[in-house]
C-alpha cells in the first residue's frame, strides 16, 4: 500500500494574509503529489475547525497549557498527520523535502487524522 499523507492549514480567514499564503503554498504543490496529499483547511471560524485547532493545541501543550496557560497552535501552521511541521509558509523546496520526507516513511494513518477531522 501506498504512503499518504494529510495536511491541515490553520486558517483564520481570508482577512489574514499570512494564512492566505500559507493555503497557495500548499495548494502549489498538491499537483505534484496527486493521490498521495490529501488537505484541508482549518479553519479556525468554524465550529469543526475550532475544534480541531483546541485538539491540536492540547496535542502540543496538553489541556492545562491550553485552558489554563492558554497557549494555542500557531496561525498560519502545516501539520501533516496531525504533527506541527511549519509555524511560518515554508520555502517551496523545504515544504516538498518534508512531504517526500513523511511518504518515505513508515505508513502514516492517515484515516485516523481524516476521522478525528470528521468527529470534531
Amino acid at each position: 500500500m501506498q504512503n499518504k499523507i494529510h495536511i491541515e492549514v490553520t486558517y483564520k480567514g481570508n482577512s489574514s494574509l499570512p494564512c492566505v499564503y500559507m493555503e497557495e503554498a500548499i495548494l502549489d504543490i498538491l499537483p505534484a503529489y496527486d493521490r498521495q496529499v490529501t488537505y484541508s483547511r482549518m479553519d479556525i471560524q468554524s465550529h469543526a475547525g475550532k475544534k480541531r485547532f483546541l485538539a491540536l493545541s492540547c496535542s502540543l501543550f496538553g489541556e492545562k497549557g491550553v485552558y489554563e496557560h492558554h497557549r494555542l497552535a500557531p496561525i498560519p501552521a502545516v501539520f501533516m498527520d496531525g504533527e506541527l511541521v511549519f509555524d511560518a509558509i515554508p520555502p517551496r523546496d523545504e515544504l516538498e523535502e518534508a512531504i517526500v520526507e513523511r511518504l518515505r516513511s513508515e505508513p502514516q494513518n492517515v484515516r485516523a487524522t481524516e476521522q478525528q477531522m470528521t468527529e470534531n
